[in-house]
């Protein structure tokens, strides 16, 4: 048996050798497991240099907590948390773990008010500051504590007038929703065990429209900008069709590039004009930042975890094609990966107008939804449900569809 000896912050200072009823100085020794008291506040020790109160606020946002107290020089922290049972979980899920926004293993324990006090008062003996970081909260974005989803717009506020607090408002929601993607990393490495080695697998994306050129490069150019999504974009018809006008729409083969589109509408005297009015040709040297050319998704060889379509009659057209890759064996094989996906396809439309504007407020909705969709421990499991959720609360129609691929 061994009699441990702590100091004020947790660590053991020596470790004397007895046994059960031997005396220790003029006490007689009673060993045993003692009950270990829960508080609302945790210490930290070992904390890597360099590390800041955003960073720990950042590593432990999903678990509430309200303020951090932090001592450089000695590499330790106290962060108050808005319960008991929050500090209980942390050291229930990350006491042994390789924490994903530090990237350490951290000595963590909870810490009782005579803890509290010494460290405080260590502190000022070193004539160190002992004002505590007020780490912001969630309330003051998303509105109240039992909200699941974000708040969001869905309609078109692209030429509306913005004021301050508008700005700032959209700032905040930005930054807390970078601090959410990080840490809900976090719960899915320890959620079932999915990524014991510390690393999760991106999200494979697909986006599906007519010709590849509008709406899926739209959605495709910002969900490109998200660490946790590998994203595809796909026409389903069988040629790329660019309108000039109302009535006029122009073919061209999946095979040629933006570039050379964008080279033949050029050589078109009586339409060049219309395509510079309408934008295409802007459009076509956007859409040269992030591919070649427009691809046909008959092409496609990979396995992805959604596809996403922007007009109803879409979604058979991209079953079909689905399991047309299938059998001619072009999708591989599922393999094990830590994201939450097995070998389900989610296939999601949300319709989108075939112009610039709708496409442009479309990528809005399905970059915003596609953070719900990451944000979950087990998304396989609990797409549907949310994808009910942002329904009501966004008022936008969705349809989903789940196909096994074999």
């Amino acid at each position: 048996m061994l009699f441990l000896q702590y100091d004020c912050i947790g660590g053991v200072v020596n470790a004397i050798k007895g046994k059960d009823g031997e005396k220790l100085l003029d006490t007689v020794m009673k060993c045993g497991f003692g009950k270990t008291v829960q508080h609302d506040v945790l210490w930290l020790d070992e904390i890597p240099e360099g590390v800041s109160e955003s960073n720990i606020a950042q590593e432990f946002i999903r678990f509430g907590p309200t303020e951090i107290l932090y001592n450089r020089d000695a590499q330790r922290a106290l962060v108050w948390f808005n319960s008991p049972e929050s500090a209980k979980q942390i050291l229930y899920e990350l006491k042994t773990k390789v924490l994903r926004t530090l990237q350490v293993k951290l000595k963590m324990d909870y810490a009782g008010d005579n803890l509290v006090d010494d460290f405080t008062n260590n502190m000022r003996r070193a004539g160190l500051s002992t004002d505590r970081y007020k780490v912001p909260q969630r309330d003051s974005v998303y509105g109240s504590p039992s909200s699941n989803l974000p708040k969001m717009t869905v309609k078109n506020t692209l030429s509306a007038p913005r004021n301050d607090d508008a700005s700032h408002r959209e700032e905040l929601e930005k930054k807390l929703d970078d601090l959410k993607r990080e840490n809900i990393q976090l719960l899915n490495q320890m959620s079932n065990e999915k990524a014991t080695n510390g690393q999760i697998d991106p999200v494979q994306v697909a986006i599906c429209d007519d010709s590849n050129v509008l709406r899926s490069m739209e959605i495709h150019r910002l969900l490109a900008q998200k660490r946790d999504v590998v994203v595809k974009s796909y026409g389903v018809g069988k040629k790329v069709r660019i309108a000039a006008d109302a009535t006029t729409e122009i073919e061209f083969d999946y095979k040629l590039s933006y570039l050379d589109i964008a080279s033949g509408i050029a050589k078109m005297k009586d339409h060049n004009e219309l395509f510079k009015r309408n934008g295409t040709i802007e459009l076509l040297a956007k859409n040269r930042e992030i591919k070649a050319g427009p691809e046909n998704f008959m092409t496609s060889n990979s396995r992805f975890d959604i596809v996403f379509t922007t007009e109803y009659y879409m979604i058979d057209k991209v079953i079909s094609l689905l399991d047309k890759l299938v059998a001619k064996g072009q999708i591989p094989d599922p393999v094990s990966r830590n994201n939450g996906f097995g070998s389900t396809c989610h296939v999601i439309n949300i319709d989108i107008g075939d112009f610039r504007q709708d496409a442009i407020l479309g990528a809005q909705i399905v970059s915003k939804l596609m953070d719900m969709i990451s944000a979950l421990p087990e998304p396989d499991r609990q797409i549907s449900k949310l994808l009910k959720k942002f329904r009501k609360k966004s008022g936008t129609e969705i349809t989903h569809i789940a196909v096994q691929l074999h």
